[in-house]
């Protein structure tokens, strides 16, 4: 989506280091496997891929990619995180507390 956002292209398949094209098309290669987005995605996924996005979708979208946290519902985010062991969702800011067994 960011290609159509920045303007580079008026289809996401035109991009030749995209996915989109393989995933339109419903092509899977060594780098990818286009099923998971298949299944989720009964319709053309072309038409999918070019969805009109609200200006606050967006911002979301760039903002959890700037963060690297994964973008979905608290029930989503936490499922992640069972499943991966790993804490996704935002702790307080600041600095992290010392660790005092840690070795300065």
């Amino acid at each position: 989506m960011n290609l159509l956002w920045a303007k580079l292209v008026k289809n996401p398949n035109e991009w030749s280091w995209s996915s989109a094209a393989a995933h339109s098309e419903n092509n899977n290669d060594t780098l990818l496997n286009a099923e998971p987005l298949i299944s989720i995605v009964q319709k053309n996924r072309t038409d999918f891929l070019l969805q009109h996005v609200t200006p606050e979708e967006q911002k979301n979208v760039q903002k959890h990619e700037r963060t690297g946290r994964p973008l979905g519902s608290l029930t989503f985010i936490e499922q992640l995180e069972k499943t991966l062991g790993l804490k996704l969702k935002p702790g307080k800011p600041g600095p992290r507390p010392k660790n005092k067994n840690q070795i300065a």
